[in-house]
């Protein structure tokens, strides 16, 4: 729900500027919609709009407003990126990665004391959680100071259910905590866990979403996972036995993102179909009739050519975004939360997707800039990356795909000259016979002259090779010690012990993998570094471009 909206994915909703001359932009997710257990929110073109139930000052207009049967500006809040809302609160996220906060029987935005470098939000029954751009996540309760959740790094996005929360680490683990009552949490105890733990099971995962006592995960090959509450269904196993660890939800293939009511789930696949299932007494399943229960994922029919891109879900109201830009909602409308005032002017429930308002798209959405098939946490980096101009061509698309050595070797290049603002010249003599010819000759030639790169042996570099996590490791850290004109990784200062895993990363390998942990460029998965497995295209522009981020290249 967007009580624990968890999309924290950026999406092509809105059209990304090319960054300024100067520092990088911090990577920024934008969510455009949310629901609350009585109000909405949206972001459009930088303005936030709200509409349903203000009593406890969540629309943000003042104490003399109360009640919104629809949309209606806050004039005075502009450059908002990302909206998320609370049972009884709101959030907003600004372009310069500050956060606003109101509602909670506080009736005027403020802004967040101490909170910057933030690039998503979500929220929960009453906490808050925001994800900045060093991929450390901090939480708090309304009226109270945001703390660092301990023991998280690397996170790509964060979810927020009643009570219990989440992380997605750019590595596809997730990690949970918080109340465990129902096993929410998917570690098997029904402990309660004021520190993060991982949940077991679960790899290559690209996105999340939490509802008030349930989770929601979605693997790279679009197959949905769900544990803990299932009194109405809404785990999508077929049953409605609560689960404590993952389980799969039956008939889903192909999802590219998933969302949670209190006792409900939707799912988008990369096709542009709805699912919903779970609880939909107040019509939220969009089914076109109220039911209780729904114990497997069904397709919401819809009329005309409407593709779903992304869905937003409040307890038991719900939105999605059409290609094109059209937004949709339906469900429990007793306080016009749904702001179809035009479809039930009663306050009725909507129990079938309407229509709610057009424009939030520019013709350059996600799909059709080829993203449709990048994981949700990775689409900040690569929308930056592409506004950069910086990545080869041959790296915008098939983002799950293995990258090449050639292909990272590129990559490095084509940051490098920009940022040093020169075109690197190289030797004629021909090191590496098995590039010649290669369409990336060119730039391996380059990244070896300048020490980026060494070869598989004398002669041979083996350019079209999968390269593994530990040859990556080498590659990036002699590239960011040359740009920033510092010696290349020695011998480690002290064993790998970080690692579980250390004994097997090679001894060449050992410095740069101990550099790239020291400096936050590159880690492991969990407490293992995997050297030998390999890297996906969109893993690689991700490092790439946090690297930009971290050491403020101007490109």
């Amino acid at each position: 729900m967007a009580v624990v909206l968890t999309l924290v994915l950026t999406v092509g909703l809105f059209a990304l500027g090319t960054p300024a001359a100067g520092a990088i932009n911090v990577a920024q997710r934008r969510v455009p919609v949310a629901g609350g257990m009585t109000h909405s929110v949206l972001v459009k073109d930088g303005i936030v709009y709200t509409w349903g139930s203000g009593a406890q000052g969540q629309l943000g207009r003042g104490e003399d407003v109360t009640q919104s049967e629809a949309p209606e500006p806050l004039a005075e809040l502009n450059s908002v990126l990302a909206v998320a809302a609370g049972y009884e609160f709101t959030l907003a996220l600004r372009f310069d990665g500050t956060v606003l906060t109101w509602g909670g029987g506080d009736w005027t935005p403020r802004e967040i004391p101490g909170l910057t470098g933030v690039v998503a939000v979500a929220a929960g029954q009453a906490d808050g959680l925001a994800l900045r751009s060093d991929g450390t996540v901090w939480q708090w309760r309304q009226g109270e100071s945001p703390r660092p959740v301990r023991a998280l790094r690397h996170v790509a996005a964060v979810a927020a259910g009643g009570a219990h929360f989440l992380a997605l680490t750019f590595s596809g683990e997730v990690y949970a905590w918080g109340t465990n009552a129902h096993g929410q949490l998917g570690d098997g105890t029904g402990l309660d866990a004021s520190a993060p733990i991982q949940v077991p099971g679960l790899r290559n995962i690209v996105a999340v979403a939490a509802g008030y006592s349930h989770s929601l995960a979605v693997t790279r090959e679009g197959t949905v996972y769900a544990w803990g509450t299932n009194t109405y269904g809404q785990l999508g196993d077929g049953t409605k036995e609560d689960r404590a660890v993952p389980t799969e939800a039956k008939g889903l293939t192909k999802v590219s993102q998933v969302a949670a009511g209190i006792e409900s789930s939707m799912a988008v696949t990369h096709d542009g179909k709805l699912y919903t299932w779970g609880y939909g007494e107040y019509g939220q399943l969009g089914q076109g009739i109220d039911q209780i229960a729904q114990v497997t994922p069904k397709r919401v029919e819809l009329s005309g050519d409407v593709t779903p891109v992304l869905a937003a879900a409040g307890p038991h109201h719900a939105f999605f975004v059409a290609e094109g830009g059209a937004l949709y909602a339906w469900g429990r409308n007793r306080n016009q939360q749904t702001g179809l005032k035009q479809a039930s002017a009663g306050g009725g429930n909507v129990n079938r997707p309407q229509r709610l308002t057009t424009g939030l798209a520019s013709d350059e959405t996600y799909l059709t800039d080829g993203l449709s098939e990048a994981s949700p946490w990775a689409l900040t980096e690569l929308y930056q990356m592409h506004a950069l101009a910086v990545a080869p061509p041959m790296l915008w698309d098939r983002y799950g795909e293995n990258v090449t050595r050639a292909e990272f070797t590129s990559l490095l290049i084509s940051v490098y000259e920009p940022v040093k603002k020169v075109t690197v010249t190289y030797p004629s003599a021909v090191k590496f016979l098995d590039t010649v010819g290669h369409p990336l000759e060119t730039d391996v030639r380059k990244a070896h002259h300048l020490g980026f790169v060494d070869g598989t042996s004398e002669t041979a570099f083996n350019p079209d090779k999968e390269i593994t996590r530990q040859e990556a490791a080498k590659m990036i850290c002699a590239f960011v010690a040359r740009v920033q004109n510092q010696s290349r990784p020695a011998t480690p200062k002290q064993p790998l012990s970080y690692y579980s895993d250390a004994a097997e990363i090679a001894e060449w390998a050992a410095p740069f993998v101990e550099y790239a942990y020291e400096n936050d460029i590159m880690r492991g998965t969990g407490d293992a570094f995997r050297p030998l497995s390999n890297l996906t295209r969109e893993q690689t522009l991700a490092i790439v471009y946090r690297s930009i981020v971290k050491y403020d290249w101007t490109v």
